[in-house]
């Protein structure tokens, strides 16, 4: 019995859905304060309540995600930082240019 092979124009089966958070490469810790912490946690809860589409979770680690991704467009001056203060008022500087 001689059994129908797919003809190359057939399209291929869609790839299966794949998690956003399995895209990433490399897990971080961060150490963070109470209030730090806290801050965050409201910040994520606000984004959810006030939303109505909901295309993906927007947690903790989707805050911190954009964080960097806006770090990168900020023209910083890197030169001689020699402390947590003076990297947090410069990154301040920066985003209100």
């Amino acid at each position: 019995m001689m059994t129908k092979e797919p003809s190359k124009s057939t399209p291929a089966a869609p790839p299966a859905h794949v998690p956003k958070f399995m895209t990433f490469e490399a897990k971080l810790s961060i150490l963070l304060d109470e209030a730090q912490l806290d801050y965050v946690e409201k910040f994520v809860k606000q984004v959810l309540k006030r939303r109505r589409v909901k295309n993906e979770r927007i947690t903790k680690n989707t805050i911190f995600r954009c964080l960097v991704d806006l770090l990168r467009t900020l023209p910083v001056e890197l030169d001689e930082i020699p402390d947590e203060d003076e990297l947090r008022r410069r990154l301040l500087a920066a985003v209100r240019k």
